[in-house]
């Protein structure tokens, strides 16, 4: 597999990434996202020799993986309006 080059924003402090963030529209189901952040996150391992933690998100649902050690665990955005 080979990486592609990568819209990166860099902190000032840190030199490495430290996530993978994946956006869907918000019509799609963010599950179709999850397999494309982990491809990214496989390239980022191999690029900088750390592994990013993992977010898949459709505005709506969003989803924090660690695929290391824990399964995905997603919560939905609240819909609610402020007062």
């Amino acid at each position: 597999m080979s990486c592609i080059t990568f819209a990166t924003g860099w902190s000032a402090l840190i030199s490495l990434p430290l996530a993978v963030i994946e956006a869907k529209k918000t019509t799609a189901d963010p599950q179709v996202g999850r397999q494309q952040a982990k491809l990214y996150a496989d390239c980022l391992k191999q690029m900088y020799g750390r592994r990013p933690i993992i977010f898949y998100t459709n505005g709506y649902q969003t989803w924090i993986w660690d695929d290391t050690a824990y399964p995905p665990a997603g919560w939905p955005v609240s819909t609610r309006k402020k007062n």
